[in-house]
């Protein structure tokens, strides 16, 4: 007989947070497995409210460089998949200084 084990509920993880919906017709749609996996890292992105991540965060979580990254972007950006905004900080000394880019995901 296999042996089960207990696993408390506050370690198991919750659908709610740990997941997102994506459309259905976007793998009707020819993106590349690259395209995709960045929508799908933006989807996730936009589905915990925090749009913004970098280029460098992008590439460590799909596994490409950041010029594919820069790529990727543009090709969603053109299929009008994705809308792309720049931000700007403020740093200590009240310089004004390029933030990362925000996406907002398009209604397909």
């Amino acid at each position: 007989m296999k042996k089960v084990e207990f696993v408390p509920s506050y370690l198991k993880p919750d659908p709610k947070k740990h997941s997102f919906d994506m459309p259905v017709e976007i793998f009707s749609i020819g993106l590349k497995p690259g395209e995709l996996a960045l929508y799908a890292y933006l989807k996730q992105c936009e589905s915990k409210a925090f749009s913004y991540p970098s280029f460098a965060e992008i590439d460590k979580a799909i596994g490409v460089s950041r010029n594919t990254v820069h790529k990727y972007v543009n090709l969603l950006y053109e299929k009008q998949l994705i809308n792309v905004k720049n931000t700007e900080i403020m740093t200590a000394k009240g310089e004004k200084h390029n933030g990362t880019l925000k996406y907002e995901i398009l209604p397909m």
